[in-house]
């Protein structure tokens, strides 16, 4: 793997090479219809004509508002098709977030799924919009669900008649007569626009192009020995790189069927599992406790089920042993896939395989990938066991932050020995397998203050301490006032019908973390809830729990 070439090509181009030869396989499963890689390649080609039709040029920024569907989908390859660059946007994000992030693309036209039309079109009317393509959940339903959810939504698909809104139908129909594309995008230009707090927790808008994640999915194929035509369940979003790139592009490179999931429903595993039967699936540590607490599915023969891969905050040791026994005692031979990375080097540079993985740890580099543990104070590069920074060389690292130079610079540093590196802000260790193991987030080190003693705490290393109760789905820890102290006050998450024992639950995390931790890194205050909050990448919102009173 390490010797295999990484391709120099579109992210269209790429899904093209990787599925000439297989036209008549399956590419998206949706709501049950099935669309053959060569139906998909021909959607692409229409789209991509109809984009040119309505005046977009190679290099234009197209935010697109939309959760995974059949249209977002298709709108993100025409794009690349014709070298206009795809933004991704959070469709949680309000009016003044979106009219703010047209105006950085200096965007002209914006494609938006309809339930979220209403903002889109007030946030385009501030910006200069030219035009806003409308598309539906429904496109490519099967007629029966289609029909249903049509009359359900009859009212709000009559709301949004504007001069300058055009109906996905419609839009596609501007590619009639449009000549054959003679187009090759660069692939060293910038393809995504990705929105991250970056290493600091300041937002930055990253540009990637399409060598750097074409070099995450080459060399995942060339690693990981998953079978064409396996059936892959993607449930993540696509606004953020872990959704657009290892739960679309990816798995459709691997020549997967993918099954698109609109919106996961944390009751729906059951629904998933008996109706699709998948053999991969990448999430969240939050969607896995769901499936440990579906009665349904603790009732399922999971044999067909082959990797459940994880990313984001919050895979405990705990929760990483409970998914693999549950997977073990339902017939699955699948183990739980960890892994590692950031935004800057397209969401994966670290990561395990069937073949390598070890509990605890996020896994290996990939093939062309190195890795080091950095210490900042005496800037030396650290050896086995001890912790440091992580710092990365990848292939998949961005171009830059957009309009952003400051903080671009800050992001690569020149080591002792004149190479280049990524300093990731976040604390680790390799053991002598050359596994990584996280410790936490440098920018999330606290500073508690007890009768003028100042101590540095990594929450991450509490917040372990307490994940080991069996009581406890997930926990976060975070800075406090009591009087003229600085101290720490744990969020903790657990099921519902342990609500009522939150007196008795604080006592025994109590009395653990007094066996088990320094008094500096104790918990003084303790809040009980049946879930935490999450970003839209999945991971636990530690800034909204501290902003909390």
């Amino acid at each position: 793997a390490i010797n295999t070439p990484l391709p120099e090509s579109s992210l269209y181009e790429y899904l093209y090479d990787c599925n000439r030869e297989h036209m008549e396989d399956y590419a998206l499963n949706y709501f049950g219809k099935k669309i053959t890689f060569k139906e998909l390649f021909e959607l692409i080609e229409q789209a991509a004509k109809a984009f040119l039709a309505i005046g977009v040029h190679e290099g234009d920024i197209i935010p697109i508002v939309s959760v995974s569907t059949v249209a977002s989908i298709v709108s993100f390859y025409a794009l690349n098709r014709i070298g206009a660059v795809v933004d991704f946007l959070n469709v949680l994000a309000e009016q003044n977030d979106l009219a703010e992030y047209f105006k950085e693309a200096d965007a002209k036209v914006v494609a938006t799924l309809d339930l979220f039309e209403e903002k889109v079109l007030a946030a385009a009317d501030e910006c200069g919009v030219k035009k806003v393509i409308s598309f539906s959940v429904d496109y490519k339903m099967p007629l029966t669900l289609k029909v249903g959810y049509n009359l359900k939504n009859r009212k709000r698909k009559q709301g949004f008649k504007r001069p300058f809104v055009v109906d996905w139908i419609e839009f596609l129909s501007q590619s009639k007569g449009r000549p054959v594309i003679d187009y090759r995008k660069d692939p060293h230009k910038m393809c995504l626009l990705a929105h991250t707090g970056g290493t600091t927790g300041e937002p930055k808008a990253v540009m990637l192009d399409d060598c750097a994640m074409n070099a995450v999915v080459s060399q995942y194929i060339s690693s990981s020995g998953i079978k064409r035509n396996d059936i892959f369940l993607s449930l993540i979003i696509p606004f953020v790189v872990y959704g657009i790139l290892d739960n679309i592009h990816l798995p459709l490179c691997l020549g997967l069927q993918s099954v698109i999931i609109p919106k996961y429903e944390a009751r729906q595993w059951v629904t998933y599992l008996r109706k699709y039967r998948p053999n991969h699936v990448l999430t969240v540590p939050a969607y896995v406790n769901s499936i440990l607490e579906d009665k349904k599915v603790a009732k399922m023969d999971l044999s067909f089920f082959e990797t459940a891969g994880v990313g984001g905050d919050g895979m405990t040791q705990e929760l990483e042993g409970a998914l693999n026994n549950f997977l073990e005692s339902h017939n699955s031979k699948g183990t739980v896939l960890k892994g590692y990375g950031l935004t800057e080097v397209c969401a994966t540079a670290v990561t395990c395989f069937s073949y390598s993985n070890k509990p605890s740890s996020v896994g290996i580099p990939l093939p062309k990938n190195n890795l080091s543990i950095y210490d900042n104070e005496d800037n030396k590069e650290l050896g086995y066991e001890e912790i440091g920074e992580i710092c990365l060389q990848c292939p998949s690292r961005m171009i830059s932050y957009m309009n952003n130079e400051q903080a671009t610079q800050k992001l690569f540093r020149i080591h002792a020995d004149g190479s280049e590196w990524l300093h990731t802000g976040d604390l680790g260790y390799i053991d002598e397998d050359g596994f990584l193991f996280l410790v936490g987030r440098m920018k999330r080190v606290i500073l508690t203050a007890k009768d003028g003693v100042t101590y540095k705490v990594f929450p991450n290393m509490t917040e372990k301490v307490l994940d080991e109760l069996e009581d406890v789905i997930q926990s976060c820890v975070v800075g406090a006032v009591s009087g003229a102290d600085q101290v720490l006050r744990a969020f903790i998450a657990f099921s519902k019908e342990n609500l009522s024992r939150t007196e008795i639950i604080e006592q025994v995390l109590r009395k653990h973390c007094e066996e088990k931790l320094p008094s500096y890194a104790r918990p003084t205050f303790y809040e009980f809830r049946n879930a935490l909050p999450l970003t839209a990448a999945g991971k636990i919102d530690y800034r909204k729990l501290e902003d909390l009173d």
